[in-house]
């Protein structure tokens, strides 16, 4: 699924005389396969612009379109990984997981077989039976994402899914969602204000600016996978945001400086 976003803006009513302009004239367009980082400070859009993606907000100005038509509403070409887990606690991970696939009108035998298989792609046949109380965030993490993924989308938006997570299952799981990427052969949309994790995932960086939102750069990640964090050009792109950002400007400056006087 290829989408193209064309002049988008985003504007909230606050009282019927004020209004926050959240996005403004936003145009990219996002590649059929590809990883794509959306990539910026808080409050910068990130999450707008992919509901408006999702489908579960409308532009104010411009449109979306999916393989040339206009997106409207949801429906399941498109996946969504919320930040929270957002799991039914009276569930066991396994009926989760099915709870997309109940409404489908599919046989009880083909929905096991579907969870069966999610289950094993994420890793979590061993806890299948137990309920989101009983496990880790980063395996609840894992059961949002297998929901998302059995209902086959052609597109996976996930907003900061990691971001509540500690440093070591957070570095874990973005080896497992790559794992299942390549392996699904999907597209992904990902919305971070990490500049590490938007270089290890991405084949592509939007880099938001600051409220109205905007598109400021797109870079391309042009490194093989798997990806090696401490590789010279992984370092350079990661300072080449930075500085896009303003930082690491002023180290960088005195470095430079001491340079000179030895």
């Amino acid at each position: 699924m290829s989408i193209e976003i064309k002049n988008v803006s985003k504007y909230f009513n606050i009282n019927r005389k004020t209004y926050l302009k959240a996005l403004s004239d936003v145009s990219m367009s996002i590649h059929q396969g590809e990883f794509l980082c959306l990539l910026g400070p808080s409050g910068c859009g990130k999450s707008t612009l992919l509901r408006l993606i999702a489908g579960i907000e409308t532009p104010t100005k411009g449109e979306i379109r999916s393989n040339g038509k206009v997106l409207k509403g949801l429906d399941t070409s498109r996946g969504f990984v919320f930040q929270e887990y957002s799991l039914f606690h009276w569930r066991t991970v396994r009926k989760n997981i099915q709870f997309g696939l109940e409404n489908k009108g599919i046989s009880r035998q083909e929905q096991n077989d579907i969870t069966d298989h999610y289950l094993d792609l994420v890793g979590l046949t061993d806890v299948a039976n137990a309920y989101p109380s009983q496990i880790s965030g980063g395996m609840k993490q894992r059961v949002a994402l297998a929901r998302a993924l059995c209902l086959k989308p052609e597109t996976l938006l996930m907003d900061e899914p990691f971001g509540a997570l500690d440093a070591m299952t957070r570095l874990k799981l973005q080896d497992e969602l790559i794992r299942v990427y390549q392996k699904e052969k999907i597209t992904i949309v990902f919305v971070t204000h990490d500049v590490e994790e938007a270089v290890y995932l991405a084949d592509r960086i939007a880099i938001m600016g600051a409220r109205p939102g905007h598109v400021k750069q797109i870079v391309d990640v042009a490194i093989e996978r798997p990806r090696i964090r401490t590789d010279q050009h992984f370092s350079e792109i990661r300072s080449d945001i930075l500085s896009s950002f303003g930082l690491g400007v002023e180290k960088s400056v005195t470095e430079e400086k001491q340079k000179v006087s030895v």
